[in-house]
């Protein structure tokens, strides 16, 4: 009998699931970046890569520090999705194994990624109150990383206040929508398709 506690993972329905993601976004054109913090697994990370994910997104730079030899054995990037606060010489290390993007909602988050030397996302709010910026401030900031010489590689926001009850998820979903065409027109001007902008950072889950 096998000792307890101990966690039982059923492969083939882990592979099921990440090849119907993958097809949901294929058939729509979207750049699949799953997160990895649901799983936190080389294995796991492994065949999302394997079934065609453009990348991966980890919540923290440990995160990332574990998955940088998976992504760069595959010629993908990074995306760290939240503001980081690590310091620039850690930044810098982890972007010498991986290409890495990293979240940003502050001016010191921009000059942080540009010390480092790494792209940044810039992370809106779009209700959840937690982190990021108003979406007419992205502008703002891509101004400040683009002067400062950072690529600004889109936006991406987190819309956590639809796990509610009701109509939450619809009201979020919809919250999520204009906080990201404000941002585009912010960011890049009323031309700009929104799609565009959120497609390479923010993940499709």
């Amino acid at each position: 009998m096998r000792a307890t506690p101990y966690v039982q993972v059923d492969a083939g329905l882990v592979d099921a699931n990440i090849n119907s993601m993958q097809v949901f976004c294929d058939s729509r054109g979207i750049a699949l970046r799953p997160h990895a913090k649901t799983h936190k697994s080389v294995d796991v990370g492994r065949r999302q890569l394997v079934a065609g994910a453009a990348g991966l997104t980890v919540a923290t730079v440990g995160e990332g520090e574990v998955f940088a030899d998976l992504l760069a054995e595959f010629g993908k990037d990074l995306f760290v999705a939240y503001p980081v606060a690590a310091s620039p010489s850690r930044l810098r290390e982890l972007a010498g194994r991986v290409p890495t993007i990293v979240g940003v909602d502050s001016s010191d988050g921009v000059r942080r990624a540009a010390e480092a030397g790494v792209a940044i996302s810039i992370e809106i709010d779009s209700g959840l109150r937690r982190s990021g910026v108003d979406p007419h401030d992205a502008g703002g900031l891509a101004s400040l990383a683009r002067s400062l010489g950072v690529r600004v590689n889109g936006v991406f926001t987190f819309p956590g206040h639809g796990y509610g009850l009701g109509a939450a998820r619809a009201s979020a979903a919809a919250d999520e929508g204009r906080a990201l065409t404000a941002a585009s027109a912010s960011t890049w001007g009323p031309s700009r398709d929104s799609n565009g902008t959120t497609s390479n950072p923010a993940p499709c889950s």
